[in-house]
């Protein structure tokens, strides 16, 4: 193409129409006709070309004309995206944006002003302390294809997340005109190409679908897209568990979405939030991101659990280990944020527990709301009746609903008690009654609850811990008989076992036995994800799963033969108790074990246990391993070979880029696999090999060196 084809081209994309290339090597003209206005654009190529009466000409026709010098295709595209998408006043949309974010938030706390706590995360299988706005940012303007997936749990701030980058973006968005969709407050967000297409639509009205495309291939137009695991109708988070066709087909179809958008050629920057699910781990993600991705950069970034003490100060710290409060237990931001709004005073007189942190919680939150919105209900009315709405949401498998769906379902929650609780308006309020209508109005905006701007009004609870906590609450306390815990979706669960993993034994034991009677099944991650949360323990046995950053904190137990062969990649084991047989045939990738306690097994056997750069593991290895067989210099190459063979075979003309730790010990016996590890380790060493966060790529800048321990 030509350099005069490629500004035409160029220009059509923004609806411009030539008018005059008569004399391309002088000049071109553009028009764009909007309605009443007629602008026309004459562009120089050639700075010294007398253009005055070309100028004349087209403005005695009706012209607005503009006249532009060509200095680089660059800066012609730079300009007409400034001119198109004004950058500038975008900053100025999404500090407005951030702000209204922030207030809600304060809003939502009530105790305090919101504020972002810097969290700790893992990248490329080492815990960062870096700043992970700032991280994120700088990916966003590296060269080439960026997808940056931000991972966490229910209830650890990736929407906050997202807001932060959209605050930083508004402060230098370096020309960029960055796009955020919330997809957990989008009713229709079940095509994530359609809801793209939305989101283009309602940001970029005048704009064509097309050039909005266009420009985020050109990584101009940033995507951040929080909550990407909403589109699944239920999460599968263990990659060896089965997906259903549905979930499979609707998976492939959001794969296919971003693939397209970053395709070779692209220089698209999104980020996605999500919880952890399979479609960003495994062999699926693996295949794809292999055939449709090779010159993507992925970057794969796991929040960990908050770390008390960059929420507390010491003081408060040393008061909360007084009262023997395990700090496990408080590692979430609702209640650290709650915490770090009290006294000294209020923690040692009134935190026993962390129950007793909950109560506390909602006796300060629901009694500011009777007296904010005038409300007869007592504390324990507020709570029972938000305990029924959760549920119900949970049993119509919605975490929105309409002003008009909320306000149907405080009413059926309320049953017959709206009468009573409308008569004591007599005696409680000197304001008139309110209708029952009026009454189901204030509750919809009570607290609890939170309505979603820019959604038609949607409402929703305030955050996924308080949602899963009263849905917790709903189904221990048999505030819904009529609804069975089978027909609530795995989603819920987890948010549900998320939440009262904070809670009392008391309190995990019931909604663990509710589980087991009523014989819930889960993926073996949500199954283990249960066991550890509830149980602080393992119930199960787990076979040929695959886990991915896992945390075993404080007080967990592993005891013996629960895991076989499986993988554990980026987990991280910290002040937890393990059996020396607990791990039979079983890799670990990436993990990092901080303090643990390892209790010798009566009769111990060698477990098979294979360790590639990992940290503070050599006591497990001592105990559960014999000791490997120290490798000839000659047959350390062989290995080395057998490793790079997995990336390219042989006869193949090509090698492929990523790889699971767990495929390259295939097609090898167990006998092997020691010598495999090491070979893996040193290759990392030399750089041969990379560390990611889910998997281990080969570095093509060392071509010369793979193809010599290839003999290629």
């Amino acid at each position: 193409m030509s350099n005069s084809d490629e500004i035409i081209s160029l220009y059509e994309k923004y609806g411009f129409e030539l008018e005059d290339n008569q004399n391309p090597e002088k000049y071109l003209v553009f028009s764009h006709r909007k309605g009443y206005f007629q602008n026309a654009e004459i562009l120089l190529i050639d700075p010294n070309f007398d253009f005055h009466n070309l100028e004349e000409e087209y403005k005695e026709t009706g012209f607005a004309v503009k006249i532009n010098k060509y200095s680089s295709i660059d800066e012609i595209h730079s300009q007409l995206f400034a001119g198109f998408f004004l950058p500038l006043n975008n900053c100025k949309k999404l500090k407005q944006e951030y702000d209204r974010y922030a207030r809600k938030q304060t809003e939502k706390i009530s105790f305090c002003e919101y504020k972002f706590i810097p969290c700790r995360f893992v990248d490329d299988n080492n815990e960062s302390r870096k700043n992970l706005i700032e991280y994120i940012y700088q990916r966003l303007f590296e060269k080439g294809p960026q997808l940056i997936i931000v991972e966490a749990a229910a209830g650890f701030g990736k929407t906050s997340i997202s807001y932060e980058l959209i605050k930083k973006l508004s402060v230098d968005s370096k020309g960029t005109v960055p796009i955020i969709t919330e997809l957990s407050k989008n009713r229709t967000a079940s095509i994530f190409k359609y809801v793209l297409l939305t989101e283009i639509d309602s940001k970029f009205s005048s704009l064509s679908s097309e050039l909005v495309t266009y420009e985020i291939k050109q990584g101009k137009v940033p995507l951040i897209i929080d909550g990407f695991d909403e589109l699944l109708s239920k999460s599968h988070d263990d990659v060896q568990s089965d997906l259903s066709d549905s979930d499979e087909k609707t998976a492939q179809t959001m794969l296919s979405t971003i693939a397209q958008l970053l395709e070779e050629k692209s220089c698209a920057k999104i980020v996605l939030t999500s919880r952890k699910s399979s479609i960003f781990a495994g062999k699926l993600f693996e295949e794809w991101s292999d055939k449709y991705l090779p010159h993507c950069q992925i970057t794969r970034i796991q929040i960990i659990p908050p770390v008390v003490s960059d929420w507390l100060d010491k003081s408060k710290i040393d008061l909360l280990h007084s009262r023997g409060i395990i700090f496990d237990d408080i590692s979430n931001p609702t209640l650290l944020t709650f915490l770090s709004s009290q006294s000294n005073d209020d923690i040692a007189s009134k935190f026993t527990s962390v129950d007793s942190i909950l109560q506390q919680y909602f006796k300060i939150l629901l009694e500011r709301e009777q007296e904010r919105q005038s409300l007869p209900l007592k504390v324990d009315e507020q709570l029972s009746l938000m305990e029924s709405v959760a549920g119900t949401m949970a049993s119509f498998k919605q975490s929105t609903c309409t002003s008009v769906e909320i306000k149907d379902i405080i009413r059926m929650s309320l049953g017959e008690d709206i009468l009573e609780y409308l008569d004591r308006y007599s005696d409680f309020s000197k304001e008139d009654v309110p209708t029952e209508d009026e009454f189901l109005q204030k509750l919809s905006h009570h607290a609890l609850l939170d309505r979603i701007p820019n959604t038609s009004n949607s409402i929703g609870f305030i955050n996924d811990f308080i949602f899963g906590y009263l849905i917790s609450e709903a189904l221990t306390n048999n505030r819904l008989p009529d609804l069975s815990p089978k027909e609530i979706e795995e989603k819920y669960w987890n948010l549900m076992v998320t939440s009262y993993g904070t809670c009392s034994q008391k309190k995990r034991d019931a909604l663990y036995r509710i589980i087991t009677d009523n014989k819930i099944e889960f993926t073996p991650y949500e199954e283990l994800h249960t066991d550890l949360a509830l149980l602080h323990k393992t119930s199960h046995e787990y076979i040929r799963c695959y886990y991915e950053s896992v945390y075993f904190g404080e007080n967990v137990s592993l005891t013996s033969s629960n895991f076989k062969d499986c993988v554990f990649s980026c987990c991280t084991f910290n002040s937890c108790s393990i059996s020396s047989d607990a791990f039979e045939d079983c890799k670990f990738y990436g993990c990092h074990f901080y303090e643990v306690e390892i209790i010798p097994a009566n009769n111990q056997k060698n477990c098979n246990l294979i360790f590639s750069n990992c940290c503070g593991e050599s006591e497990l290895r001592k105990i559960s391993c014999k000791e490997p067989i120290l490798s000839s210099v000659n047959t350390e190459t062989e290995y080395e070979k057998k490793v790079l063979e997995q990336y390219w075979r042989p006869g193949s003309d090509h090698a492929d880029r990523r790889r699971l730790f767990s495929t390259l010990f295939k097609g090898y016996a167990q006998q092997d696999y020691d010598g495999i590890s090491e070979a893996i380790d040193r290759l990392y060493g030399k750089e041969i090999l990379l560390h990611k966060s889910n998997c281990i790529e080969l570095n093509f800048e060392k071509m010369s060196e793979i193809r010599e321990i290839l003999g290629r």
